[in-house]
């Protein structure tokens, strides 16, 4: 009999390159070190392409066309039983469905795993994006969903839910869970908040912004943003104008060093406006931190209201106010809804099970 060989078209940063690693470059390292770990053979058609700054029109077309040209040559020597694909959104999105096209071609089931929350907002958006999205989706074979929210999403385009996967993140298997989550804090002022991202409007660092400085309370509290954008001088200024002497910019940091920081911290805040499911949720509940953040893509399979975090609508820097001081006011729940988050990632995330989960699928729908 012979044994399966499974096709990843994912990311994987050049031994060279720079850059935040997003999170098709983080789950695709995952899945490779996996099959690598159990004996799994697996090819990946690399499409990584670095986000900041963002590559123009043409040098996306000549990469788009490289692809192309790529998988040809990895079909033509090899017969793959399925393939996972991620995508992206905006081009990237009608690429990957080129890819899966020229793959169902040679009777290869595909899964295309849509990680990029743009994509969810721009169908809510745009009708004609929609009627356009649905004709295109109808090529995979099947659709990867993050969440519940994903799948509801899905369904609602039309899409039958036996095309629909299931596929949840998981923890990179080189993070330790602690086996204490941060104590809580002797007072209120100790409490150190952290975000992790790029620092652009579309992250909600604007709405972040004004409901500390809209808030006394909050002004008493660390505030500690990791990442960087288009956005960094704006918010600086803004940090330096308003006199929020507890808000830091730290820029982007090494991996393992944000890992520290999440240990140094107690709570994670995550305003975004769309998500698929950010890597930084989970590697910061890992660490025992109680989350507050936006109710966007599958974030809301994490969050338990009022056990390990809370959540509020994008675009409401009130609202977002008001979860804040209500987390800071209860600053003596901090370390039991830590302890909630590390058992909701050991449930729900983990590295072995949820990858093996992938592999089981991609041998299920194999031909």
């Amino acid at each position: 009999m012979t044994k399966n060989r499974y096709l990843i078209i994912g990311a994987q940063k050049p031994e060279h390159g720079s850059g935040n690693p997003g999170g098709i470059m983080v789950a695709t390292i995952g899945l490779l070190e996996y099959a690598s770990q159990n004996n799994i053979d697996v090819d990946l058609l690399n499409v990584y392409s670095p986000s900041f700054p963002p590559p123009n029109i043409f040098r996306k077309i000549v990469r788009f066309i490289g692809r192309i040209f790529e998988l040809r040559k990895m079909l033509k020597a090899n017969k793959y039983s399925s393939a996972l694909i991620f995508c992206s959104g905006g081009l990237g999105f009608v690429e990957r469905i080129v890819l899966s096209s020229m793959i169902e071609r040679r009777d290869t089931p595909t899964i295309l795993y849509q990680v990029s929350g743009h994509f969810m907002d721009h169908i809510k958006r745009s009708k004609l994006f929609t009627k356009f999205a649905k004709k295109l989706l109808s090529v995979p074979t099947f659709i990867g969903a993050q969440g519940s929210q994903w799948i509801e999403f899905y369904t609602q385009l039309g899409i039958a839910e036996q095309r629909i996967k299931l596929i949840a993140n998981w923890l990179p298997n080189n993070i330790k869970i602690p086996d204490n989550p941060p104590k809580n804090p002797v007072r209120f002022n100790q409490i150190r908040f952290i975000y992790v991202g790029w620092i652009t409007r579309k992250k909600g660092v604007y709405d972040l912004m004004e409901a500390i400085e809209n808030s006394e309370l909050l002004k008493q509290c660390g505030f500690n943003l990791i990442g960087g954008g288009n956005d960094e001088e704006p918010i600086s200024e803004i940090i330096r104008e308003k006199q929020l002497h507890r808000v830091e910019l730290k820029g982007w940091l090494d991996h393992d060093k944000v890992i520290e920081e999440f240990k140094k911290s107690h709570i994670l805040v995550f305003p975004s406006h769309a998500e698929g499911f950010p890597n930084a949720l989970i590697e910061a509940m890992s660490q025992g931190l109680a989350v507050v953040a936006t109710d966007v893509g599958a974030i809301a399979d994490a969050i338990d209201e009022g056990e390990n975090g809370y959540l509020l609508q994008p675009q409401n820097p009130k609202q977002l106010q008001e979860k804040l001081e209500k987390i800071v006011t209860d600053y003596d729940q901090i370390s039991t809804m830590g302890q909630k988050s590390i058992a909701i990632v050991k449930r729900d995330y983990s590295y072995s099970s949820n990858c093996k989960k992938i592999f089981h699928i991609l041998d299920a729908i194999s031909r």
